[in-house]
């Protein structure tokens, strides 16, 4: 049985607030379920995103990470709200965490490379004509397996030092912050997850939209498309993660006075932080045409299908009416 901490101290109180909590889940987890696997199909079987190579592959593995923190992220803690406590066992308390820490600092890497690829692309548009697609997925190969360093440190101090925080409604791992040399971890962890990914993007995406206009009034072509899904994507990615900036900034710089605003302050960045998770069907609809006119040309298509099953099921049930009589 997996411990946890005091549920009177840092749980949710109202049920009315614990459901909204659990809606908002809901809500991320089946956007990214649902629209982070139509991304994957359309890209890959249908090559539905004319975008660059370079750009292409590392949506794909956006997409993988998203899908992959949807499972072991948000569901969970869309449970346990319902729940009002750990339910999933402990196996999966214990592989969750990892995988996240896995997970986050690939997801933050990828976005630095997204955007920094396509301020290359455009200030350099003749050496970026060169990139292939089997360079791109090396990058993010790269990318994934260095962040393999965060939760390998974590399983090597941790071990099964383990618990359900109440606070987020997730499965943490206790010894981050009490002791010195754990303090000094989770301030790198939090350095290299975060901060340093949220400055980098900041500034390549300003890099990226003055390069952009430049070109602009140059009167030179530019794929608007491929610029503004990757300014949306740096845009929904700096404001999922700035509060969890904010509070960690807060907290170990000039403190937090008060233990229920730093328990609430807490529990909204953790859960406003998978913003981003969701958010990547909604970006491509509104900026790539082809894959919206993709997506059009599927609901045509079921549309048509549903129809003519209800036709045919019309057509068949005087049939089945006059046989009952007889």
């Amino acid at each position: 049985m997996v411990a946890a901490n005091n549920k009177t101290l840092y749980g949710i109180e109202d049920p009315n607030i614990r459901y909204f909590w659990a809606g908002y889940h809901l809500v991320v987890f089946i956007s990214s379920l649902v629209g982070d696997t139509i991304i994957l199909v359309a890209s890959i079987k249908y090559n539905a995103l004319k975008l660059s190579h370079f750009i292409l592959v590392t949506i794909q593995h956006i997409a993988v990470a998203d899908l992959t923190l949807s499972v072991f992220y948000t569901f969970p803690e869309m449970v346990s709200l319902i729940a009002d406590g750990w339910i999933l066992g402990d196996t999966f308390c214990y592989v969750r965490d990892p995988i996240s820490y896995y997970c986050v600092p690939a997801l933050s890497l990828l976005v630095c490379c997204m955007t920094t690829g396509k301020w290359i692309q455009i200030k350099y548009p003749f050496r970026a004509w060169t990139w292939t697609r089997e360079q791109a997925q090396k990058t993010c190969a790269a990318i994934w397996l260095f962040s393999m360093i965060a939760p390998g440190i974590v399983i090597t101090v941790a071990r099964k030092d383990i618990y359900f925080d109440y606070n987020i409604y997730n499965c943490v791992y206790i010894h981050l912050g009490t002791t010195q040399d754990h303090a000094l971890l989770i301030n790198v962890a939090f350095q290299v997850c975060l901060v340093i990914p949220n400055v980098v993007v900041l500034a390549t995406s300003a890099m990226l939209l003055v390069e952009a206009r430049k070109n602009l009034r140059q009167g030179e072509s530019l794929n608007w498309g491929g610029v503004s899904t990757v300014l949306l994507t740096a845009l929904i990615f700096s404001l999922a993660t700035f509060p969890t900036v904010l509070f960690i900034l807060s907290k170990y710089t000039i403190g937090i006075s008060s233990f229920s605003v730093e328990i609430e302050f807490r529990r909204v960045a953790s859960f406003l932080k998978q913003l981003g998770i969701m958010a990547n069907i909604y970006i491509y609809t509104m900026t790539v045409p082809s894959f919206r006119e993709f997506l059009s040309s599927r609901m045509r298509f079921i549309a048509r299908a549903l129809s003519q099953l209800a036709s045919h099921h019309t057509e068949r049930r005087p049939l089945l009416e006059e046989d009952v009589r007889d």
